[in-house]
């Protein structure tokens, strides 16, 4: 679950260079779900994607093709009209969570439906071994505080615990959040408002037994994922 909202057009540090948020996000997420400089691919997962600013959309459902859900994380953007911008972190959640609950509950038909009385005779368990759901985790990427949708997000967490959904939350740039501007002295960064909300969104992770990390560069937020993963 990623945020797209126009604040990740900012800067952060990637190398010894700056670059927007959203290419740092897109480039180390790619990386977390196909593999790449040193984070193990997610093999055997279903994935799935979704991006949000003022509303949340279903990029990639749940799929087990971790190649085709990677290539449409780096094609993510930022939200370029400003009626779409904002940041609604508990619609995001709430769509996260409702996708995961309707694949075990499609899963779980599935396999009641093919050891009923028109089953090919085999065993259930030789047919659905690639069919079990261990864990169910969204991973949240914000770089902002909830200011739009409908939905609570300490609501909806407390829900995707009732479901067995652990929320693994990143917030991208914490503290003070800057803008690098090109000036006759060089690059300078201007600080241009509050950043992350850190204590809503460790409420977030703390309610599903899941947990939160900050990542304010680059190298940061690679680790965070290989901690993840």
């Amino acid at each position: 679950v990623v945020d797209r909202s126009g604040s990740m057009d900012e800067s952060m540090r990637d190398g010894t260079r700056e670059a927007r948020k959203m290419d740092v996000v897109t480039r180390v997420l790619g990386q977390f779900i196909e593999g790449g400089e040193g984070l193990e691919p997610r093999e055997g997962d279903l994935l799935g994607l979704i991006a949000f600013a003022r509303y949340a959309d279903t990029i990639a459902p749940l799929v087990r093709d971790r190649s085709a859900v990677a290539a449409l994380a780096r094609r993510l953007d930022t939200v370029k009209q400003r009626a779409e911008d904002g940041t609604a972190i508990g619609d995001a959640l709430a769509l996260a969570a409702a996708r995961l609950r309707r694949a075990e509950e499609e899963l779980t038909a599935r396999r009641v439906g093919r050891s009923g009385p028109e089953s090919d005779g085999s065993e259930p368990a030789e047919r659905d071994a690639d069919f079990t759901i261990k864990s169910k985790v969204i991973v949240l990427l914000t770089d902002g505080v909830n200011n739009a949708g409908s939905e609570d997000p300490l609501a909806v967490a407390r829900l995707a615990a009732e479901w067995g959904i652990k929320v693994y939350v990143i917030g991208v740039g914490g503290g003070m959040r800057y803008q690098v501007i090109r000036t006759p002295l060089g690059e300078q960064r201007i600080p241009v408002g509050p950043g992350i909300d850190e204590g809503a969104l460790q409420a977030i992770a703390d309610a599903t037994g899941g947990r939160y990390f900050s990542a304010g560069d680059a190298r940061t937020l690679r680790d965070v994922y290989e901690r993840i993963g």
